[in-house]
């Protein structure tokens, strides 16, 4: 449930701190004796939280069924799902998270012959709770849709299901022995594991508890999250799901929906009680002072609403956001480093770049970005360089008051990661959990959750 309150480390860490201080006046509790206990309870803490990540989502849609599970036969380390044969079923990112490593030159299809190992595949590295985990998608076709550096967001579009390299699996065209036999045993191989990042520490995540579920089922990767606005002492449900959210300076909210379409998702504009669709697709999006959206899709392009119509403008762009004073910035396309793309500030007729790398960006009421990069690492701009700001973050969030600056942490919570407000020197945690926020012209926050 989105409004569950997540009770965190530093909560345990509280209670027991409290619990060791009634020991104080009896010597069994104290010195070494004391310490040693609590590591013991401080450990078990930390081991029920690693157990409770809850933070992938299903990368294939279209089929909930596993054909060969975690240990269905002998070394075998992740789930086997079936595709169809046609080598177009669409595989999902299960997780925000950077692409570390790219196989996409083995045959796949009627010209496959098995080959040891993955075939094509992608690798993605996520950090939660500033932990490392990461990510397989095995057996794809060569169609792979991204690229080693880029940062995906959950339910972005890694490339599709096929039969490359050793596949023993699922969805045989022909009979005939399976390793010498082209053509056959279509199926995602998925792999998930700890900080090693090898077969020795992955993992069965039924068995961990690392997906979301609704119903008991893993949370599909592409369906959109319910929408809620604060109310002051909690949320209220707005009608809909959306995978992006952002509202102006003049109160304008716009939403990316979960119905896909051509260039990603279907865009809507809230009237009041409900949303009103609008042509055109996108991935994210950003509400001038006006009310009038820019939206980049699953391209990367950028287009701008201009007289009920969708005009297109200069470069690519992975985010972007825009200031209640006008100011458009934007995370390119072009990696630059481990921490992310290139930011970029629009100059009226085109983008100037600014130094620094991120994944996320917000602006100010003063017209100044706040940056997440791909380690989660939060910067907001100062003058003309880059200041460090405590904590880690998915998403960042920057209304039209000076005092609006939301984000959603990295501490995985019912309904997606938890919610957090800036009180000018750090991070105030609130209830509920999301995966995106928007913060309105009164400072009120929005949000959509994981589903």
């Amino acid at each position: 449930m989105f409004l569950r309150r997540f009770r965190s480390k530093n909560l345990q860490r509280i209670r027991l701190s409290k619990y060791l201080s009634k020991t104080d006046k009896n010597p069994l509790f104290s010195g070494a004796f004391a310490l040693a206990l609590a590591l013991v309870l401080l450990l078990a803490v930390e081991s029920k939280a690693q157990n409770n990540l809850s933070f992938l989502h299903w990368p294939v849609p279209s089929n909930g069924s596993v054909a060969c599970g975690y240990g269905c036969y002998e070394n075998h380390v992740g789930i086997d799902v079936g595709v169809s044969t046609d080598n177009t079923e669409p595989i999902y990112a299960a997780a925000d998270g950077t692409v570390v490593e790219i196989t996409d030159n083995r045959p796949y299809g009627r010209q496959r012959i098995a080959s040891q190992g993955f075939g094509n595949y992608v690798k993605l590295k996520h950090i939660i709770n500033n932990s490392v985990y990461y990510t397989w998608y095995a057996h794809l076709s060569s169609d792979v849709k991204v690229s080693q550096g880029d940062y995906v967001s959950t339910g972005d579009l890694l490339g599709y299901g096929s039969n490359s390299g050793y596949t023993c699996g699922t969805q045989p065209v022909d009979t005939g022995g399976c390793l010498d036999h082209p053509g056959s045993y279509w199926h995602l191989h998925f792999q998930a594991s700890s900080d090693c990042g090898n077969n020795s520490c992955s993992v069965d995540p039924f068995a961990t508890g690392w997906w979301r579920t609704t119903n008991n089922q893993p949370v599909s990767a592409i369906s959109g999250g319910s929408i809620y606005k604060s109310n002051g002492n909690g949320w209220d449900v707005l009608p809909g799901f959306g995978r992006d959210i952002d509202v102006g300076a003049d109160g304008s909210a716009w939403l990316i929906g979960s119905n896909a379409v051509e260039g990603g998702y279907g865009i809507y504009q809230w009237n009041g009680s409900d949303w009103n669709i609008k042509d055109g697709g996108a991935v994210r999006i950003a509400v001038d002072p006006d009310g009038n959206p820019w939206i980049v899709n699953s391209l990367g392009t950028i287009y701008k609403r201009v007289d009920d119509s969708w005009q297109a403008m200069p470069g690519r762009a992975k985010d972007i956001d825009i200031g209640a004073d006008g100011s458009v910035w934007v995370i390119g396309v072009n990696i630059l480093s481990s921490e992310g793309y290139g930011i970029y500030k629009w100059n009226g007729s085109n983008w100037s770049p600014v130094d620094g790398a991120a994944v996320r960006v917000a602006v100010d009421s003063n017209g100044e970005p706040w940056v997440v990069n791909a380690n989660g690492n939060i910067f907001r701009r100062v003058g003309n360089s880059w200041q460090p700001i405590s904590g880690r973050a998915k998403d960042i969030a920057a209304g039209a008051t000076t005092d609006s600056i939301w984000l959603i942490g990295t501490n995985p919570v019912p309904g997606g990661y938890g919610i957090y407000q800036w009180n000018g020197s750090g991070w105030v945690g609130k209830p509920g959990g999301a995966v995106k926020i928007t913060v309105d012209e009164n400072g009120t926050p929005w949000a959509t959750n994981s589903g």
